[in-house]
């Protein structure tokens, strides 16, 4: 039994895209983060876009992180926020690329 489970960051995406179309760069608004810990910060993101392209890494609270798909099909595109004391949360998100 576990008396306290493992709490992590928590992030929203705004806004959170479900289409883009192909080879054209297509934005994915604004994380808005924030963490239950005392002096919890969320430090990165490692954003997997799904296609085999290289993870995005990015910082803080990032805005206007975009990405550009290169072939058509659905895409599962994952999200995962580090904070400070190395507990990471995921998202996932699923795209539409026509």
């Amino acid at each position: 039994m576990t008396l306290f489970a493992k709490v992590g960051p928590d992030f929203t995406i705004s806004p959170a895209p479900t289409t883009a179309s192909v080879n054209v760069s297509t934005g994915f608004g604004t994380v808005s983060p924030s963490d239950p810990f005392p002096g919890g910060i969320v430090q990165k993101y490692t954003w997997n876009w799904g296609d085999g392209s290289p993870n995005t890494v990015t910082s803080g609270s990032t805005s206007s992180v975009t990405h550009t798909f290169t072939t058509s099909g659905a895409k599962t595109v994952t999200v995962t926020a580090q904070d400070a004391y190395g507990v990471t949360t995921a998202k996932t998100l699923l795209v539409t690329v026509s």
